[in-house]
């Protein structure tokens, strides 16, 4: 029915007023989209139809949330996170290292890659330390 203070505006429930109930004719109606057709509501989206395709059966190729590495804003110390909770004026990098890179020390909690030592001495048979209480 359609609000007595708002003459754009229609309402669901069970207590119009009641003259309303007297004089229903545009008045009251079955469904809010049949109140909203005839009192052209402002605040009334009617809802959409059935979707025209079915759902694919494999994730689609490309993510629906791009995440990346991000400078968190919220942290006082110099730290990257990786996720989508960056602000729109942010620089994103693909990776941690890029991310890292833009302070003076690099973050506060990672440190780049070391290359692989070129040689390694043969594991022991036995320890070499006694072991502590």
């Amino acid at each position: 029915y359609p609000d007595p203070n708002d003459p754009e505006t229609c309402l669901h429930g069970s207590s119009p007023p009641p003259y309303y109930l007297m004089y229903p004719t545009n008045r009251l109606f079955d469904t809010m989209s049949a109140c909203c057709a005839h009192y052209d509501c402002t605040n009334w989206v009617s809802p959409t139809t059935a979707p025209t395709t079915t759902p694919t059966t494999v994730p689609t190729t490309s993510p629906t949330e791009t995440k990346r590495w991000y400078d968190d804003w919220n942290d006082v110390e110099d730290k990257c996170v990786f996720g989508t909770g960056f602000y729109a004026m942010q620089e994103l990098f693909e990776t941690r290292e890029e991310c890292c890179q833009q302070f003076d020390d690099g973050c506060v909690d990672w440190a780049p890659p070391t290359v692989a030592p070129t040689t390694s001495a043969s594991p022991t048979t036995s320890p070499t330390k006694t072991p502590t209480s």
